[in-house]
Formats: structure tokens, C-alpha cells, sequence
């Protein structure tokens, strides 16, 4: 309902940019007026009101769906309602959500942030109104005429293709009932989004006792709460930790080898400030800890601990945890398709007594499936599948529904050697024998995707997308041309979100696009979507809310490039912040050597950036493939002479990274 509520809502009032553009107090003005529009060559009508600090807006789209906004920014308040299902929902005018989709909020923001030039005086509509445009990067964006005794936008005309603009006719002073600005007798709230996620994360299940459990584990844990955790004492341990609450989460970590705590080459107490912030210390193999404890003495966090691998092991063995609590989570890995594979997943929730899974096998870097399957699994029951070398297994995905959590285990031994056996009773296999029997687990079909177009097709829809001539699309969508459709080497929704517009993309969405398509590099619409240099501010939310994979692999060095004289950009860090709390990881790598944003940022002796990093959760000790660290950049001696000012704040970084434990 909510998204469907939306959806129409940006679609109506994409071109009514006006009340908003003004900073200063506004006055009383109140009246109405007709709404002309054209909206990318279509054209919409409708009626809005104006009551001082406080407007609504009443439309129909070209199915004449009617759809009511009202706004009062004086309180911080949007309210969208649908008299077709007499729901109404309401959200911050101020929130990320409203500036997506509420254009008064967005031309506010937009004044405030990108260049304006005033342009004189015209009259419109018998009103004075004063002429300005809003540029930004020599690039012009609107021209607005404010016609100053109503302190409201008269007509905004947009500098696109389809030369859109909105215009306000028929304006009738006089006073107007403050009982349209409220909600109509008969309607039901729809709960906020963000209000109704973080109602449910305070009912999921946490640890406030003391309990044992097993590596890889990962427990949500509140103060007072305990987790003591068997790790292999010939390998090294891995630990992240998420803060869940908005307030700073305090907790501990100490080490046992044979019931005696030991010294640790890591801290033992750890603070996470705010919601979203991450840690993610190493203890090393030279600790030979073989049990873990983690304790939370203030708010609530949640902890993965895992037993990490030598890169220079024989036998690869890859051990990890998947929890999802109120969403579905999907990770992918990498093997070696030369080797002999084994997959062992065991179910272990914190939510459920059963995890719900789907695994998908594929030869190449998510092409050419192998094999996939679907499995519920009671807690602390496995599931083994084993492939030969000949099958050439490179990559693998694992989804596990809401309210899930998972065990993974990835054997390969080397070339060579075969796997050992395991005993049946803790495990129900599902590969096929040597006589050639057939797995036990049916295969689903899956959305691939669809058809290359054909040349005259793709120009014709790659014109469209560049254009943002949704109706192109629809139409041959319409036609039957298939929604997974290949255009120049990426799906249609991958193309949209790099090149088109925010609308493009809910679009093709809304019509059953492939979300979690990756190509032969890795990148699916969420990074190319991160590169769409005019739109990547409202394309990267809109995929993340469809459901898009969000996860420790996402590029978003992407948006970390986003800087000006050496500073991030402020909606960078927004999105950034955002990103995070999706589940995105501050220590990404940007290139093949496993160099992270801090390094980058440490080497250009950047501090802006680099302490934003640091706050939410960048390992200050992370190492390229070389060893180097974000320091030893910070401190090698730049290819070229520094100015005092570039000195002083190169300085400033090598300290702050020392003061945050760099080594």
C-alpha cells in the first residue's frame, strides 16, 4: 500500500515545484488555483490550495486515479491519502522518503544547495512575480517564477527534452476552510515505514543471559546479555559488530585458552555510538584463543564472531553466519571452479524454529546455472551438496527467507585430495550419487535474463531511457518485449538505473524486473545505479527499498569518490549513512590489491572524509595485499610539493588515525 501510495504521488506531482521556495518566514497568503501541467508530452490538470505554511494538492494521473497531498511545513508533516482505499499515511516533509517523492520539499532543498540567478521581473497570471533559475555545475536545472504577494511559485519550467513544465491559472484569493488540510472522517492510518521496521526490531528476540554456542555464530545480544563461543584455536577470529539502538552501545570481548582468559593483541572494551556503526576486529592466529566471550554492558548490538582461514591453507575452507531477523537476506561467494565443492548449511535462528533457504549453483559468475534447490530446515538440522571439479562451480547464492539463520560451511580440498566423508546421521544429502540418481530437493524455476534486443529496438529504448520517455517503454513492454530484456550488456533495469531517472526505474520494477541480476563483472542496478551521474541520489534509495542485495560487497567506494576540494559531499554522506544501515560495509575494497576508502582517503591526506569513515566503523588496521595500512600511506611522502594548508591537514589525518589505534 505505502509503496503503491508513493509511486502514484511522484508520478503526479514530479512538475508542481513551487510553495516551497522560499527561506524566509511565510506570509498568510490563501487561495486556489488550477493546476496546469505537462508532464514528459503528457498533460495533467488538477487543483491546489494554499493556506500560509500549509498546502494541498489534488490531482488525477492519466488513469484517473485521484490522489490528495497535503503538506504542513510548519510542522514537519506530509500526509498522502488515497480515497480509492481511504488510507492515509504520514511521514516527515523533511525525511528521505518525502524529498524523493514530495517535489515542494525537494525544491526547498534544491534552493538551499544549488545556485541561483535572479532573471527580473514578468507578470503571470496579473500577479509581479520575480524570475530566477537554479543552476548547478554551469548546468541549468529550473527557471521559477515567485510572484511575491503570494510568496508562492506561479509557473516552473524544467530544461528537459519534452520541455515540462507546471503553471498555476485561474487563481482566486479568499480565504480557505483549514478543514482540507485535515485528514477526511472514514480513512485509516497506514503506519510509517521507518516507525513500523523499528517497532519490529525492538520485539526480535535478544540474549540478556549468558549462552553457549559454536563458530561461526551471530546473536543479537542486549545488556546484560552474554555469548561464549567455541573458535578453533589454529585459526584466526573474525568478530563483527553492528550497534542496533540509536544511542551508543557499549560491550567486551575477552579470550579463553584451556578456561583461563588471555592476553589479546585487541582491545577488550568497544563503544559504537550511534545505529549502524560497525567494528570489525581481527584476533590473531598467534592468540590460539579456543573460546570467546562477548559481553554488553550498555544497549544492543549485534555480534558475528567467525573463524577466518590462512590464505596460504591447502584446503580452502570458507565459514560463515547468515542472519536476517526482518527481511530475506542473499549472499554470494566465490569458489574455485577447478576444485571439488561441498556446501553444508545448518539452520541455527535466533527468531524461528526453522530456516526457509534457496541455493543456486552456477558455473560462471552467476550464469549458466547449475542446479537449484529449496530446503526448510528445523533448527540444528544440515543439508550437504557435493560437486565434482568437472562441474566447474565458480559461483553460489544463498538466500534464506525472514526470520532465518544459517550456518555455511564451503569445503575444497586441493587439487588432488577428496573430500572426507561425512556421517549421515546429522546430515540429509541432497547431490546426486555416483550411479547417477537424482537429487531429492526439486528444482524451481528462475527469472534469467531475457533476450538481447535487437539493434533497431535496443536505440530505440536506450533513446527512451536517456530521455526518460517512460511511455516508449511501456509500449513496447506493452508489445511483449521481455522485462529482463540485455541492452549493451546489462539488463533494462540496470540501464535505467545508471543512465535513466528515478521514475524509469520504479517503473520497471513495478513490472517484475529482475532485481538481483549480476553480470559477468559482478555489478548489478544498485552499482551502476551508484554511477548514474544526474539521478544517483533518488535511483540508489528507490532499489534499495525494492529489495535489492545490500551487503559487505557493495561498491560503495562509489559514492565515497563523491568530493569536493577534499571533503565529502553532503548528500554523499547521507547516502553513505544510508547505505550502512542497509547493511553496506565501510571496508569495501576499490581495487584488487584490497586497498579500502580510508587508505584513499589517507593518502590524499584527506580528513573530512576519513574521519567519517572512522566514525562508522572503517577498520583503521585493514591491509592491502602489500600490507600497507590507511598510516603507512598517510605517511609515505606525496608525488608532489604540499602547500602549509595540505601539510597541516596530512598532519591532522596521521593523528587522528594514530589516536583511533591505527598501527
Amino acid at each position: 500500500m505505502r509503496k503503491k501510495i508513493f509511486a502514484v504521488a511522484m508520478m503526479l506531482f514530479t512538475m508542481v515545484l513551487g510553495a516551497a521556495f522560499c527561506s524566509a518566514p511565510l506570509r498568510a497568503a490563501e487561495f486556489s488555483a488550477d493546476i496546469n501541467q505537462r508532464l514528459q508530452g503528457r498533460a495533467l490538470t488538477g487543483r491546489i490550495f494554499v493556506k500560509g505554511g500549509k498546502y494541498r494538492v489534488e490531482q488525477r494521473d492519466a488513469n484517473g486515479r485521484r490522489m490528495f497531498i497535503i503538506v504542513d511545513q510548519k510542522a514537519d508533516l506530509t500526509i498522502v491519502l488515497d480515497p480509492a482505499e481511504k488510507r492515509y499515511m504520514e511521514t516527515p516533509s523533511t525525511g528521505m522518503l518525502s524529498l524523493m517523492n514530495d517535489p515542494f520539499q525537494s525544491a526547498r532543498y534544491m534552493e538551499t544547495k544549488f545556485k541561483k540567478t535572479l532573471l527580473g521581473k514578468e507578470m503571470i497570471s496579473g500577479y509581479e512575480c520575480t524570475k530566477f533559475k537554479l543552476e548547478s555545475d554551469n548546468k541549468e536545472l529550473m527557471t521559477v517564477w515567485k510572484a511575491k504577494k503570494l510568496n508562492f511559485a506561479l509557473k516552473i519550467s524544467l530544461h528537459d527534452k519534452k520541455q515540462s513544465f507546471v503553471e498555476l491559472k485561474n487563481i482566486k484569493e479568499g480565504p480557505i476552510d483549514e478543514a482540507r488540510f485535515r485528514v477526511p472522517a472514514g480513512y485509516n492510518k497506514q503506519e510509517d515505514r521507518a516507525k513500523k521496521r523499528e517497532r519490529e526490531e525492538a520485539a526480535l528476540p535478544v540474549i540478556t543471559t549468558s549462552v553457549k554456542g559454536e563458530a561461526p555464530w551471530a546473536r543479537r545480544i542486549e545488556k546484560g546479555g552474554e555469548i561464549r563461543v567455541k573458535v578453533d584455536p589454529k585459526k584466526s577470529v573474525r568478530f563483527r559488530f553492528e550497534n542496533l539502538v540509536k544511542d551508543e552501545s557499549v560491550f567486551t570481548i575477552k579470550a579463553f585458552r584451556n578456561g583461563r582468559p588471555i592476553k589479546m593483541d585487541i582491545k577488550e572494551t568497544y563503544s559504537l555510538r550511534h545505529k549502524g556503526q560497525r567494528e570489525k576486529p581481527l584476533l590473531g592466529l598467534q592468540n590460539k584463543a579456543d573460546e570467546i566471550a562477548i559481553r554488553v554492558e550498555k544497549g544492543k548490538i549485534l555480534a558475528h564472531i567467525m573463524n577466518e582461514q590462512s590464505a596460504f591453507a591447502k584446503d580452502k575452507i570458507k565459514t560463515f553466519f547468515i542472519t536476517t531477523g526482518l527481511r530475506k537476506f542473499t549472499q554470494g561467494k566465490f569458489v574455485d571452479p577447478k576444485r571439488q565443492f561441498r556446501l553444508i548449511i545448518t539452520s541455527d535462528s535466533q527468531d524461528s524454529t526453522k530456516s526457509r533457504i534457496k541455493v543456486k549453483f552456477y558455473k560462471g559468475d552467476y550464469k549458466n546455472k547449475v542446479d537449484e534447490v529449496e530446503a526448510v530446515l528445523p533448527n540444528g538440522q544440515s543439508k550437504t551438496w557435493e560437486y565434482p571439479a568437472a562441474k566447474g562451480i565458480k559461483t553460489l547464492e544463498i538466500a534464506v527467507a525472514k526470520g532465518g539463520g544459517v550456518k555455511v560451511r564451503i569445503e575444497q580440498p586441493a587439487p588432488g585430495k577428496s573430500l572426507k566423508s561425512k556421517r549421515a546421521p546429522k546430515i540429509i544429502r541432497t547431490a546426486s550419487s555416483k550411479q547417477g540418481k537424482k537429487s531429492v530437493t526439486k528444482a524451481v524455476p528462475q527469472k534469467q535474463p531475457g533476450p538481447r534486443l535487437s539493434r533497431k529496438q535496443a536505440r530505440k529504448i536506450i533513446k527512451a531511457i536517456n530521455a526518460n520517455d517512460v511511455a516508449v517503454v511501456e509500449s513496447e513492454l506493452d508489445k511483449g518485449m521481455n522485462i529482463n530484456s540485455m541492452l549493451y550488456g546489462g539488463t533494462l533495469l540496470m540501464k535505467a538505473a545508471n543512465l535513466g531517472t528515478a521514475e524509469m526505474v520504479k517503473m520497471l520494477i513495478s513490472r517484475g524486473a529482475n532485481l538481483n541480476y549480476r553480470t559477468r563483472r559482478g555489478d548489478d542496478a544498485l552499482s551502476v545505479g551508484m554511477s548514474n551521474s544526474r539521478h544517483w541520489q533518488q535511483v540508489v534509495p528507490i532499489l534499495v527499498e525494492a529489495g535489492i542485495t545490500v551487503d559487505e560487497n557493495t561498491p560503495i567506494w562509489k559514492i565515497g569518490f563523491k568530493t569536493k576540494k577534499g571533503k565529502l559531499l553532503p548528500e554523499a554522506k547521507k547516502m553513505l549513512e544510508f547505505l550502512f544501515a542497509k547493511g553496506a560495509s565501510p571496508d569495501s575494497y576499490t581495487t584488487q590489491e584490497k586497498s579500502t576508502l580510508i587508505m584513499f582517503y589517507a593518502k590524499k591526506g584527506w580528513l573530512d572524509p576519513l574521519k567519517f569513515f572512522l566514525d562508522h566503523g572503517a577498520d583503521v588496521n585493514a591491509r592491502t595485499i602489500k600490507g600497507q595500512t590507511a598510516l603507512s600511506m598517510a605517511l609515505t611522502k606525496p608525488r608532489r610539493p604540499e602547500k602549509p594548508a595540505q601539510k597541516k591537514e596530512r598532519q591532522a589525518v596521521v593523528e587522528l588515525l594514530r589516536s583511533r589505534g591505527a598501527k
